[in-house]
């Protein structure tokens, strides 16, 4: 029945497709079911009714609704916080989520908090040789680059680089994006040769 976890994930899948093929409209009313249900089946203080928040909130920043996506990025934080504490990664990943709409919205400060919260917390509980721990190296550097803080995003982006080159390897494409934005980051400096040689380096690994 319309009343079971089974098809709220179903609802789930089918809305991940719908994204994929640019149908906005038909995803939300998936994902907004697949919440509804959960809300209903499994209760608001729940990691699954959390994910369902994060997976619309995902949808609505796709389409540039972003004060929409900042509540359910917050509705998930504060659910994870409460249930799984603060030293979870999934609480680290909403930390990151939200960062980002911050970020989008100019609101640096808060931004830099919330990366800095969730690379906090990714060291502690994963280790600093973990992929999700490079990602969050990688928010932080954007934030930076952004900001015009180019030796402070030059560090971040070369750790993340390092983990990636180490635990994912030379041909993967998040290896491919550090080698890009090292690239750009020196562009930005006028250091042509180096980004040139980082450029050539990513244009190698999306060939392959």
């Amino acid at each position: 029945g319309k009343e079971h976890p089974e098809y709220a994930q179903a609802c789930n899948n089918l809305a991940g497709l719908y994204k994929a093929q640019g149908k906005y409209a038909e995803a939300e009313i998936l994902l907004k079911e697949a919440k509804d249900i959960r809300a209903r089946v499994l209760g608001k203080e729940h990691p699954e009714y959390a994910q369902a928040c994060n997976n619309l909130a995902v949808l609505c920043k796709s389409q540039n609704k972003y004060t929409e996506a900042e509540l359910l990025y917050k509705e998930a934080k504060e659910i994870v916080s409460k249930i799984l504490g603060k030293e979870h990664p999934d609480y680290a990943l909403y930390c990151n989520n939200l960062g980002v709409i911050h970020e989008i919205q100019g609101r640096y400060l808060d931004a830099e908090m919330l990366y800095n919260e969730a690379k906090e917390i990714l060291t502690k509980v994963l280790g600093k040789r973990h992929p999700d721990y490079a990602n969050s190296c990688n928010s932080l550097a954007d934030l930076y680059y952004f900001q015009g803080k180019y030796t402070e995003a030059e560090v971040l982006y070369k750790e993340a680089k390092e983990i990636r080159a180490k635990v994912l390897g030379k041909e993967h494409p998040y290896y491919a994006e550090s080698c890009k934005n090292l690239a750009v980051l020196y562009q930005a400096q006028s250091e042509y040769e180096v980004a040139e040689s980082l450029f050539q380096e990513a244009l190698q690994i999306k060939l392959k």
